[in-house]
C-alpha cells in the first residue's frame, strides 16, 4: 500500500500502486496494508450524533399531523397565520413573516415527505 501524507505527517490517501511524483502527490512511502495509520485512515467515521438525532427527529415530525399540516399550507394560509400568531406585528411585517414561513415550508417539504 502506497500512501500520501502531508507536512504534519497526516495520511490524505492511498493507492496499491505508486503514484507519479508530482505536486500532487508528494512525500509517498510504501506501507504494509496493515500499518496502523492506514487501518486508522480506512476505518469508518461513526456518524456525527447530530445528524443521527436529526433524522430521529425527522422522523418523528413526519407522523406529526400538526407540523406536515404547517408544512403543507400555501402561502395565503401561512400569511393568515403570521397575521394570527404575531399580533403586535405591522401588516407588512406579518404579510413578510408568512412568506417568508411559506418559504421555509417549501424548502423543508422534501425531506419530510
Amino acid at each position: 500500500m502506497f500512501i500520501g501524507r502531508r507536512l504534519d505527517n497526516s495520511i490524505y490517501g492511498c493507492w496499491s500502486v505508486r503514484q507519479p511524483d508530482d505536486a500532487d502527490h508528494p512525500r509517498q512511502e510504501e506501507v504494509p496494508d496493515s500499518h496502523p495509520d492506514v487501518v486508522a485512515f480506512l476505518a469508518p467515521t461513526p456518524p456525527d450524533p447530530r445528524v443521527v438525532a436529526d433524522e430521529t427527529e425527522r422522523d418523528a415530525c413526519k407522523g406529526d399531523g400538526t407540523i406536515l399540516a404547517l408544512i403543507n399550507q400555501t402561502r395565503a394560509e401561512w400569511v393568515t397565520w403570521a397575521g394570527t400568531n404575531f399580533p403586535t406585528l405591522t401588516a407588512a411585517e406579518r404579510a413578510r413573516m408568512g412568506v417568508i414561513c411559506w418559504m421555509l415550508a417549501v424548502a423543508i417539504r422534501r425531506l419530510m415527505r
